[in-house]
């Protein structure tokens, strides 16, 4: 997408949505603009796309000029927005896209496996997959039509504000796991490009541990303090527990996916190792203890946990408004 193509979206944008020019996100003279040009084009075809699929006419999105780490689906009228903040875009772009000693500087065990084998950088692998999460989340949110959207649904940076109601809890669950099914799709398909019908268990193993990582860091994003556990309160799922039910929902999917086609991954192998690959990403990169730390609760806190998610699975299972539903009921013949 070149700035000028990205600018007639911005006055349509204008035109159409009670926002002012201050309000949208102006990359030119950002050293940031090629990646965000590039992510913002990603964005807004697939957003156009996907929404055909679920019946949604009227679309939106736009970079915020926010500079918050902070995304939220939102609808006015008939009209259905996504805002990714630009501050989020901007911490992932710097962690993750321009982060270019992370091969150095780490002992992954992943990484080494995948050394050389993939056609991006180890960083603009990390930086995809994580906005990507960001993207299809708040696209499952528009999915579901839910009568937030009327307010906003924000992945906010405090887990703690606002006061629980577990509606809430169960369409972040859903998005979540409509997210994490996006990726894993991404995942198989992205390997079978690379690698075609050569079937190597241990480099679908290492992509699956990677990929999880992303996926841990990129929820870890949002916590500012992960060491009180809950359940039934605030807006969103405790960060234990909506990491724990997407690592399961896409190490499933992947499980199953790569059994069809001959290759049996251990689960357990997997699901373990990708918090022991966050935590050295933490160590040796990123900084802070928030893997070490979710993994403790994850094991201290475990039947409690699984009750819980188990709960959210029981009240999502077979309601026809959620993300997830739909999006199988488009891939039945």
């Amino acid at each position: 997408m070149t700035l000028e193509e990205y600018n007639v979206i911005k006055v349509n944008t204008i035109a159409d949505l009670p926002f002012t020019e201050a309000d949208i996100f102006d990359p030119e003279g950002s050293p940031m603009l090629v990646e965000i040009l590039k992510s913002f084009d990603f964005y807004y075809k697939t957003l156009i796309s996907e929404c055909g699929h679920y019946g949604i006419a009227q679309p939106y999105i736009f970079i915020s000029s926010d500079t918050s780490k902070n995304a939220s689906a939102g609808s006015i009228g008939t009209k259905y927005v996504i805002k990714l903040n630009v501050g989020l875009l901007n911490w992932l772009i710097s962690k993750f896209q321009l982060g270019t000693t992370i091969m150095v500087n780490t002992d992954l065990k992943a990484l080494e496996k995948l050394e050389n084998k993939l056609d991006i950088e180890i960083n603009e692998f990390y930086y995809q997959l994580a906005s990507h999460f960001t993207f299809y989340h708040e696209l499952g949110h528009l999915i579901q039509r839910s009568v937030f959207l009327n307010v906003g649904i924000q992945e906010r940076s405090n887990h703690n504000q606002g006061g629980f109601n577990i509606e809430n809890h169960i369409l972040e669950y859903d998005a979540d796991c409509y997210s994490v099914l996006c990726l894993a799709n991404h995942t198989v398909d992205y390997y079978e490009r690379l690698f075609q019908d050569d079937l190597d268990k241990e480099v679908i193993e290492a992509l699956t541990i990677l990929s999880g990582t992303v996926i841990c860091q990129y929820l870890l994003t949002f916590v500012n303090d992960i060491d009180d556990i809950y359940y039934k309160e605030c807006l969103h799922p405790h960060p234990a527990i909506r990491l724990l039910y997407s690592l399961m929902t896409f190490c499933t999917y992947l499980k199953d996916a790569w059994h069809n086609k001959g290759v049996g991954i251990n689960f357990e192998t997997i699901f373990l190792n990708i918090f022991y690959e966050s935590i050295n990403l933490e160590e040796n990169f990123l900084g802070g203890k928030n893997s070490a730390k979710l993994l403790e609760i994850i094991n201290s806190e475990r039947p409690d946990l699984l009750r819980y998610i188990a709960e959210l699975q029981t009240a999502a299972s077979g309601r026809v408004d959620l993300a997830v539903y739909k999006r199988n009921q488009t891939l039945i013949p």
